[in-house]
């Protein structure tokens, strides 16, 4: 994009001007305190609003809580108010499911390991709970990766959702963000171009810029979000969609409490001639009371169909479970115990393609996530080579239920068939919690010189060492024989 000025020799020069530069001068004509328009546009006030407005729900300010007491029977009655967090246990199960063991870099070891490395050192697993937990919940999610020169590593820097402002323009192409917030009346704005921070405060009553540093990454700060068929420059809130069922279920549940508390106060019934002096006091206890003869006495109540409330409660609840693509045996309505690995496969097969959805939102953001990584290594003098880095990929494995000796001895059979490689079979190995220290921890099982011999036996390489008789045995005590390669 190019905009034009005269020099003092009257010629016309193009200068190029960035996408950032370049939407400030068509939406804010140049103003140098356009990022102060920017954050009060109404397109972003609205979004930020709904941010706000979900954050209180899971703070525990549900629609039921508005109910008001009315009079009865000549008193005040305060009706019940049931609050469900069923959101956040939904919230908890997804994020979990799919993250709760750190995701697996893969690639070449060149790579793998110093970007399993750096991960490890700069806490991204707990990030990548946040970002998935932030999707979820509001639809987006902000993310800015940079060399930390105190510590020493790269790390990143997360970016609460009602604070960030991502800037598209017109073709929907991302040029800036703003991450601003306010303290005690103080505001503060913090301006991200790709090759230089800006930050900007009116503390003291003007707007003054406190610092401007560059942007080593050379990238935005990463925006994460979820499908959205209205607007593809932001995500939408999951939870928009569970929340009108879920004051459903708050409101069955309360009104029942209500009917069984207040309606279901049973009422004096006596039929016949009976002559009372005076009324029966209500708070009558232990007094006997005489009927003429063919007089009755009796209690009536309103009939409460339980059996229509358990219907009613039932189907919505199942509403929720099938909207949130939540298996019902993560709420407690199903047992496990005695169920084929198959039958567990299918009850979890809905959780699955939402892990799967949840990945692909994901991963553009971690690709990302790793340019913006190598751009830093390379800053610090360290190589990353372009094949290499091609490999580099990730794994997300999933916290399904797993007959874990079943899935073990499947993958010894494919190691000693030789259809799989060791290697593939720790990464898919449910005991291994770090594939890269396994790796390590192996190879330098089979480079000490005190494990003793290294053979090769049905495809598979054991390690031995002689006992005390001079007879060679495998780590786990099998009597090898004296023919089979000892020192």
């Amino acid at each position: 994009m190019l905009s034009w000025f005269k020099s003092n020799q009257e010629e016309v020069v193009p200068v190029e001007l960035s996408p950032l530069d370049q939407y400030i001068v068509d939406m804010w004509d140049g103003d140098p305190l356009w990022f102060m328009q920017e954050v009060n546009r109404r397109y972003h006030t609205n979004r930020i609003r709904n941010v706000l407005d979900i954050k209180a729900y899971l703070n525990g300010e549900h629609e039921i809580l508005k109910r008001e007491g009315f009079i009865y029977n000549g008193e005040e009655y305060k009706p019940k108010k049931l609050v469900l967090d069923y959101a956040k246990n939904i919230v908890n199960f997804q994020t979990n499911y799919l993250l709760k063991m750190p995701v697996t870099i893969t690639g070449k070891d060149s790579v793998s390991k110093k970007f399993t490395k750096t991960y490890k050192k700069g806490k991204f697993h707990r990030k990548d709970l946040d970002i998935l937990s932030d999707v979820i919940n509001y639809g987006d999610a902000y993310e800015y990766p940079y060399w930390d020169k105190y510590k020493k590593l790269i790390t990143s820097k997360m970016i609460h959702p009602e604070n960030g402002y991502p800037i598209y323009n017109d073709f929907s192409e991302y040029v800036g963000f703003i991450e601003y917030f306010t303290v005690e009346g103080i505001s503060y704005w913090t301006v991200y171009r790709e090759d230089k921070v800006e930050k900007w405060t009116n503390k003291g009553g003007e707007i003054i810029s406190k610092s401007i540093h560059p942007n080593v990454g050379g990238r935005l700060p990463i925006h994460y979000k979820s499908k959205n068929d209205i607007d593809r420059n932001f995500g939408k809130s999951e939870i928009l969609a569970w929340i009108p069922i879920i004051d459903t279920l708050e409101e069955l549940l309360s009104k029942f409490s209500d009917v069984v508390f207040k309606f279901c106060n049973p009422v004096i019934v006596i039929s016949g001639e009976f002559n009372f002096e005076d009324p029966i006091d209500s708070s009558t206890v232990g007094v006997a009371i005489h009927l003429q003869e063919g007089s009755t006495f009796e209690f009536k109540q309103p009939d409460v169909s339980d059996a229509a409330f358990k219907t009613a409660y039932e189907a919505v609840y199942h509403a929720l479970l099938d909207i949130s693509n939540t298996p019902s045996v993560i709420m407690g309505n199903k047992n496990l115990a005695n169920v084929a690995e198959v039958t567990v496969a299918m009850m979890f097969q809905i959780a699955d393609i939402k892990a799967t959805l949840n990945e692909r939102m994901l991963r553009d953001g971690i690709e990302e996530r790793f340019e913006i990584m190598r751009n830093l290594m390379v800053k610090n003098g360290e190589q990353v080579g372009e094949d290499a880095y091609d490999s580099l990929d990730f794994v997300c494995i999933t916290d399904k239920p797993k007959n874990v000796k079943e899935i073990v001895d499947n993958l010894n059979s494919a190691v000693q068939s030789g259809i799989l490689s060791i290697q593939s079979a720790i990464e898919q190995s449910p005991y291994t919690k770090d594939v890269q220290q396994e790796l390590d921890r192996l190879d330098g099982q089979v480079n000490s010189n005190e494990t003793g011999n290294v053979i090769k036996k049905d495809g598979m390489t054991i390690i031995h060492k002689n006992n005390s008789n001079g007879v060679n045995q495998d780590k786990m005590g099998n009597n090898l024989g004296n023919n089979q390669g000892g020192n």
